[in-house]
Formats: structure tokens, sequence, C-alpha cells
């Protein structure tokens, strides 16, 4: 059964495949990689997205990627086309590079963002060219190393991933790699490739005992996450179409009050959309937040996602607001 058309909507988190045609190699040397590097941060320089994962394998690579200012269609297109074109050229061939469509996902970050970012960085070890995990961080084609303190690329947002497992930098390095070792112990053969209410409901069975009247959405592939989440984006996408009008501004917005904010608390823009639970970062996303949210067409969700945190988390936010008036 072929998959629908790509699901996207601002703020949205995804994971991407792209693979060469016919299995064959991408990249031939490590200026095809250093290519594709330059290639994404070109891409991704005016926050058409934010890159929290990423892998460059022989035949295909990963990316665990955000959309901000760009749909996902437009900087994968970008991405591969520009990466086919020089690469074509330098080693005098034609015709595809990559299969005619890539693979995406839709991921809800709440329940899968740690683990994905674990699977995308393992798979040198997991499939080559590394033996061991203590390789993959002499790795130079996947973000583990900027993890951890090594070579980190400009547009890999390695701050806002710590930010996501510790308080600290030791601290949240220390759980990246619990994580990691945890996920290379118990879960080399889980399956991140969606699934729908089917997978998220915890399996057929449970899917015709409780999902009644869900059934366009339960095979969806194309959507990795719990049946809330599962629910949540469909419905998002539905009003997508129906009042683009109102969440472009709204993301506008925020992306003007972000810097001052920021400013005011002697913060970085990325400090403060690391999803941290620093003190000082706390103190200044829940300023934030009740800033924005007097403001027409206030979205929790995508202000969620450009935050880096739960959806819960700003509700918490809003209602703690309230008990104070």
């Amino acid at each position: 059964m072929p998959r629908g058309p790509r699901l996207d909507t601002p703020g949205a988190l995804h994971h991407v495949i792209a693979r060469g045609i016919n299995q064959q190699p991408i990249f031939r040397d490590d200026s095809d990689r250093l290519n594709l590097v330059a290639r994404i941060g070109e891409v991704l320089k005016y926050q058409a997205g934010v890159i929290y994962a990423w892998v460059f394998m022989a035949n295909h690579f990963h990316l665990l990627l955000r959309t901000l200012k760009a749909d996902l269609s437009t900087i994968m297109r970008r991405l591969m086309t520009g990466h086919a074109v020089v690469f074509n050229n330098r080693h005098r061939r034609s015709g595809h590079l990559f299969q005619n469509r890539y693979w995406s996902c839709l991921v809800d970050d709440d329940n899968y963002f740690e683990t994905l970012v674990a699977y995308i960085h393992l798979n040198p070890v997991q499939t080559g060219p590394c033996i061991a995990l203590g390789d993959l961080e002499r790795y130079p084609w996947s973000g583990h190393a900027g993890l951890l303190g090594g070579l980190c690329q400009p547009w890999f947002d390695a701050e806002s991933i710590l930010g996501r497992f510790g308080r600290t930098s030791a601290s949240a390095r220390e759980a990246y790699l619990f994580q990691i070792e945890d996920f290379l112990r118990n879960r080399k053969r889980e399956d991140f490739s969606g699934g729908g209410l089917i997978r998220s409901m915890g399996g057929r069975s449970e899917f015709l005992r409780n999902g009644r009247g869900r059934e366009r959405w339960a095979h969806d592939e194309r959507v990795l996450g719990s049946s809330e989440f599962v629910e949540r984006i469909m419905r998002e996408i539905e009003m997508q179409a129906v009042e683009p009008e109102i969440q472009q501004p709204f993301l506008e917005l925020v992306e003007q009050a972000i810097p001052g904010v920021a400013y005011r608390h002697g913060l970085t823009v990325a400090q403060l959309t690391t999803g941290s639970r620093r003190r000082c970062v706390v103190k200044a996303r829940n300023e934030l937040v009740i800033e924005v949210s007097m403001r027409p067409g206030f979205r929790v969700i995508q202000l969620a996602r450009r935050l880096n945190i739960a959806p819960k988390t700003i509700y918490r936010i809003l209602a703690t607001v309230k008990e104070s008036a």
C-alpha cells in the first residue's frame, strides 16, 4: 500500500532517511561528505530547521530534523538535489543518485526524542564502519562526537539535545551515554518506522477493542508516537488547511519575542530554546510563555516545539499564573 502525502506542520519533528538508488553509495570519499555538511549548513542558515541527530553512512544518511521556517519537502529537495549535482560532476556520472522519494516519519518527541538520538547515532556501530562504541567517538560523520565535546558542526544543536538529558553538561553526557549503552543492550531490533494507532495502542487486537472511529489513521506509517500524539497531529494538520493565516503569524511573533527575552536574562537564543531545566533558563522560558500567551493566535503545540518542551509544561506554566492572579 503506497504511503500518503507527507505530513508536516510548523515545528514538527521528523526522522528522515535518504538512500542511494539501488543501494548505491552516495558518498565515495570525505569530499562528498564535506559537501553535504556544507549544504546542510547553507540550507538551515536562515532557521529553515534544526538538526538534533545525524549520521552519514556509505549509501544513506539519517537526520532528526525539526522544521521551522521551511517545510520538510523544501529542505530535503535542496539538500538532495544540491548534493546529487556536485556528486555527479565530481565523479563524472549522470542520472539519479537518490531514490526518488526519501523516507520520513513525523515523531512524537515527548516519547521518542532521546531514543531516536541514540538510534541514529549508533548506526555506524550497528551496521559498520565502527566496530565498538569507543570507535564512534572518533567517527566524524555523526553527531555523537559533538555531544561528547568533540567536533561539532555549527548547524548541529548539541546544546538543545544535552538540555533534554540533564541539567549540566556533565550529567547530560552521562545520561546520553547511558541511553546509548542501554539501546545497544536492549533495543537493537526496535522499529522506528511509524505505524499510527495500531503501533501506539499496543497492536492490532488492542486497536480493534479501543480504536473505533479512527480507522483511517490506524496504519499510518508516517507517524511515530503515542495514540494521543497521532490523533493530535492529525487534527492539527487538518486545522492547518483552514487557518494558516493564524498559525504562521503566531510563529513569527514567537521568533520576534525570543531574542528579547533571552537578552534580558543573559542567555543566547540557543540556550533559551534548548528545553534545559537550568533555573535561569526555566525562569526566562516562563516569562516568554506568559508574554506570547496573551497575543492573538496563541498555539501551545507550536510554542512547545520551538522551545523543545512538552505542551504539558506550557499548560503548567499558565495554570501557575492563573492560580497566583
